[in-house]
């Protein structure tokens, strides 16, 4: 992930549905994350989680505008089978099936369990 500007900072929850409760979240400073593209890294408060069942991140930016505003990386061509990338504008949900002509995208993350 990387940013432009300054934005204030950035939510990122799981949940078990889009529009659901979070199951766990963590909050970033916007002065966490560089203008390079690189792997940030945070810990979230523990939360058990289903193998096989769905879950979703949510982006939550605070202090943004076209000028100050958080990217997150992503593959395209559907790198991950069982993941798709999705948007909210004006609380609807909207599956992303391009992004400057990249098809299918799906953002990237890795995950680390004990």
């Amino acid at each position: 992930m990387h940013k432009k500007g300054n934005p204030k900072s950035l939510k990122i929850s799981i949940r078990d549905t889009l529009d659901g409760d979070d199951l766990t979240s963590v909050t970033l400073d916007g002065s966490m994350v560089g203008t390079n593209k690189e792997w940030v890294e945070f810990d979230f408060p523990d939360v058990t989680i289903t193998p096989h069942q769905t879950y979703y991140i949510i982006w939550t930016p605070t202090g943004c505008n076209s000028n100050n505003v958080f990217y997150w990386g992503f593959g395209d061509h559907n790198p991950y089978e069982k993941g798709c990338a999705w948007k909210c504008r004006n609380g609807v949900w909207q599956e992303i099936t391009s992004i400057d002509n990249h098809p299918y995208p799906d953002f990237c993350f890795r995950t680390y369990g004990k």
